[in-house]
């Protein structure tokens, strides 16, 4: 869920339109590549701690946007926030 913002982020080569629910390069190596920077940020985030931050951000933010892989009406975002708290 933490990385939905990269996935909705536009990227050129990864042409989002109004029906698409992932980028066009989202199941090939140029997803990663193209996002390298993006995903070593995200991830020494998370190792720092600032996980229970992120999550309420990108449920704030993002909660009921279409996005491959993540299910929001899976849990509350109360539910996410106990998830993730260290």
């Amino acid at each position: 869920m933490t990385l939905a913002p990269l996935q909705l982020t536009r990227y050129a080569f990864a042409q989002r339109v109004m029906f698409t629910v992932a980028p066009m390069d989202l199941l090939t190596d140029a997803f990663y590549v193209t996002r390298r920077p993006a995903l070593q940020a995200r991830l020494a985030q998370l190792a720092a701690g600032e996980g229970p931050a992120l999550v309420a951000e990108v449920d704030c933010r993002f909660r009921g946007i279409r996005c491959t892989g993540v299910a929001w009406d899976a849990f509350s975002s109360e539910a996410l926030a106990g998830l993730v708290q260290v």
